[in-house]
């Protein structure tokens, strides 16, 4: 089979694509690669999250980069993605491996590699390392135990990566407020990082989910409202003041405020953003993804900060971060970072600054938000997930890359953004948005608009386009 990565690695099904001797072939293209780059000295870090056989499958990843003369750093445990990119920082390596399919199904695993940056290895390297691996034969991948054996080093990666969001929050701040905190660890590697790290703010905490399941407890990793039902009761029925929730990999965020309701991805970006520009000294820019909402563009043309678009995948993100010139970097899908900090995405600090923005506003969640909407106007957005088989995909996006809609909802399309799929953007600023998953059978839709009904509207025309797929 041809392994191809998208938006974040490579994720296919364990044991039907995902396996061992696929984990090796992709390993040793690493390895060749870093050969290539001259970066195979600096040594690699192999992290892996709680799924079935990551475990496995990272040692193996291990063994062959070890066999080929490259130092690797295995962590003694699950680890987050976040601390994985820090650590490749903090350690001065030539990259690392993280096996981990993030928010998918149980029955998928991933491989994704991370450049000597700490951030998403960039669509040249990608490429790179597919090119490779679609050379290397098994019998190609070195196999030397003496070597492996001589060149892994186990370390724990939590001390450092803990004292560097120590620096990057306002730990004074956070110390003096007081507050009642539910966390869905989901099953994932969060466990003894954000409960630990909330716990140690001497703040009554709650926390569910925190063992390690391969099956998730029978849901997808993914915090969304469907997924988050538990802590969702639990903030309810318990009184907390906020339900806080990361994914499989601890890379993506998930909110709920003090009345039970999911707050969705872009309006705690929004929120993150406001408070930033609030309490910290400005920046010349904000990033966001071309599917993120146009209220980041809002607050921060009244800050006079400006915005930039980047496709999706967060490397186009980190590029950004990296160039020093960017306060806060975020994607509707709920990844995020900011100026300071790592240029990945990182659900443990995301979570962390909404709690940080509520002790500086002195306000509930729900509070700071209206606040936001009587400066800015509500912001009406949606994303739908559509599930299609690899052949529809690629004919609808054909479709409209060919024949595009001039009007929708009766509204005429003054824009089509081809940045990342096809953003149709209509007179009165209302946009639309149809992408393929770079890692799913799928086909993503967005949505928004600044009025409820046109909104609605919006809602029906985008599912009279999806039925076209059927």
């Amino acid at each position: 089979m041809k392994i191809k990565f998208g938006t974040s690695g490579w994720r296919a099904i364990i044991s039907e694509d995902f396996t061992f001797d696929n984990v090796r072939l992709l390993s040793q293209a690493v390895s060749n690669y870093l050969k290539g780059a001259g970066l195979s000295k600096k040594g690699v870090l192999i992290g892996h999250d709680t799924r079935f056989l990551s475990s496995d499958f990272a040692r193996e990843a291990a063994r062959v980069l070890a066999s080929n003369d490259i130092r690797v750093y295995l962590p003694k445990r699950s680890t987050p993605t976040p601390t994985v990119s820090y650590s490749v920082i903090n350690k001065k390596l030539g990259g690392a491996i993280m096996i981990s399919a993030s928010h998918n199904a149980p029955e998928y695993n991933g491989f994704k590699f991370s450049a000597e940056t700490g951030g998403p290895s960039s669509e040249k390297v990608s490429r790179m390392i597919e090119k490779q691996a679609a050379c290397v034969k098994i019998k190609d991948v070195k196999n030397d135990e003496k070597k492996a054996e001589k060149n892994i080093i186990t370390f724990d990666p939590r001390p450092a990566y803990m004292r560097k969001l120590r620096k990057v929050l306002n730990m004074s701040m956070l110390k003096a407020s007081r507050m009642k905190i539910a966390v869905d660890c989901m099953n994932g590697i969060a466990a003894g990082y954000l409960d630990r790290f909330i716990k140690d703010l001497n703040y009554e905490v709650k926390v569910i989910n925190a063992h390690n399941d391969p099956l998730y407890g029978g849901r997808n990793p993914d915090p969304s409202p469907e997924n988050l039902k538990e802590l969702i009761n639990v903030v309810k029925k318990e009184n907390f003041d906020i339900g806080l929730a990361v994914d499989g990999d601890s890379d993506r965020f998930g909110v709920i405020d003090g009345n039970g309701e999911f707050i969705i991805p872009n309006k705690i970006i929004s929120l993150i953003f406001y408070y930033l520009v609030n309490s910290a000294k400005l920046m010349p820019c904000v990033a966001r993804s071309v599917s993120t909402t146009h209220l980041i563009d809002e607050i921060a043309k009244d800050y006079g900060v400006n915005t930039v678009e980047t496709p999706i995948g967060f490397k186009y993100i980190a590029e950004q971060l990296l160039s020093g010139a960017c306060m806060l970097g975020a994607e509707e899908s709920g990844g995020l970072s900011v100026a300071g900090h790592v240029p990945e995405k990182d659900g443990l600090l995301a979570n962390l600054l909404v709690v940080e923005a509520m002790v500086y506003f002195k306000k509930p969640l729900r509070a700071i938000l209206d606040e936001i909407y009587q400066k800015y106007g509500r912001f009406y957005n949606k994303r739908i997930n559509i599930k299609v088989d690899w052949p529809s995909q690629r004919k609808f996006m054909a479709k409209l890359a060919q024949k595009p809609p001039l009007r929708i909802a009766k509204r005429k399309v003054v824009t089509i953004n081809k940045v990342d799929g096809y953003k149709f953007i209509l007179e009165d600023g209302d946009w639309l948005m149809f992408r393929p998953s770079g890692t799913e059978p799928m086909v993503r839709c967005y949505i928004e608009s600044r009025s409820r009904k046109r909104y609605n509207n919006l809602l029906k025309e985008a599912g009279n386009l999806i039925e076209t797929m059927r």
